[in-house]
């Protein structure tokens, strides 16, 4: 992955720390999506519940 050049190591490092939660972010609310979606599973014959 190819980043612009930023002027400190510090600055590079929150740069790419506020990509990475961007990141992370978007991958729960897909998560979430998919979990309503599947009903936490559920549809694919994942049920815990015992019942």
């Amino acid at each position: 992955m190819q980043y612009p050049a930023q002027a400190t190591c510090e600055q590079l490092g929150v740069a790419l720390n506020q990509r990475g939660n961007a990141l992370l972010a978007e991958a729960a609310l897909l998560d979430r999506a998919y979990d309503e979606q599947t009903q936490h599973g559920k549809t694919q014959g994942a049920d815990l519940t015992g019942r």
